[in-house]
């Protein structure tokens, strides 16, 4: 099985596991999806000061996560992805294997 961890950058959780619910429903065979809502932040992206809180939201639950990132990019704007490709390989887990 291959995980997918769907980070959610506001704070809201019934967003989370919308966001989940769909993506596990368009998930190819022997692909896990996983949700994860932001601690802090805003509940609802509206504005480009909340895009910027979202991404360091999402940098935080990617660093501490040990998941496999993948590059799905499933929306217009992605916070904080930018950030993530320059620090890490995003093809890798922490074991440095696919």
């Amino acid at each position: 099985m291959r995980p997918l961890l769907l980070i959610n950058p506001n704070t809201n959780k019934a967003t989370t596991a919308e966001m989940v619910r769909i993506a596990r429903n368009a998930a190819p065979s022997g692909v896990t999806v996983e949700g994860a809502t932001a601690q802090r932040g805003a509940p609802l992206i509206y504005d480009d000061d909340k895009l910027a809180i979202g991404a360091k939201a999402v940098i935080g639950l990617a660093e501490i996560s040990g998941k496999v990132f993948r590059d799905h990019r499933l929306r217009i704007r992605d916070p904080g992805m930018d950030q993530l490709r320059l620090k890490s390989c995003l093809c890798q887990n922490s074991n440095g294997k696919d």
